[in-house]
């Protein structure tokens, strides 16, 4: 069986290939501004509902794990540059095909801006997925036994303390003695 490289995408993936310029002339592109192009208007709270954007490194085509979410999160105001590949989990899956749908519709690539010398214009990748329901009810289970082992851990790293509290009290006793 074939190792699985960082171009194989899953069957609830796509890649939106964007355009746009780097003279100054032209304002520096924003996440948001891709959103009109995926049948979605802004970034309104129900599309903060529904959607959640990560950053990073621009190799990385697969869907980050759920558990990196809050160190991957990036706002939607935020500038778009060549150092990054973004991410946009979606969690609902009508949602999904509506974006996927409408990316389809412009050929997976959108012109924010452009340049007439090609050497100002830069592209970055957004990786459209759907979140699977099962794996995040696999984390929460996972989290949960994870948080009850700890629990009990910390039950008894208290108990051994108060031993050792007891011991060294005794110990003192017997040395003032």
């Amino acid at each position: 069986m074939a190792l699985p490289t960082v171009l194989d995408l899953a069957s609830n993936q796509t890649s939106l290939r964007v355009q746009f310029s780097q003279e100054p002339e032209h304002a520096p592109p924003i996440l948001d501004q891709i959103l009109p192009f995926l049948g979605c208007a802004g970034t309104n709270c129900e599309i903060n509902d529904y959607v959640l954007p990560m950053a990073t490194h621009p190799y990385f085509t697969l869907a980050p794990s759920i558990e990196s979410v809050l160190s991957r999160w990036t706002p939607w105001d935020t500038d778009l540059s060549t150092d990054y590949r973004y991410h946009l989990l979606v969690t609902n899956v009508e949602l999904y095909g509506r974006m996927v749908e409408h990316s389809a519709r412009h050929g997976h690539s959108i012109v924010l801006s452009a340049s007439a010398d090609p050497a100002h214009n830069s592209v970055v990748h957004v990786e459209i997925h759907l979140l699977n329901q099962t794996e995040v009810v696999e984390l929460l289970a996972r989290l949960y036994r994870e948080m009850r082992n700890n629990k009990t851990e910390i039950e008894t790293l208290r108990r051994e303390l108060n031993e050792l509290r007891n011991r060294f009290g005794t110990a003192l006793e017997n040395l003032a003695a």
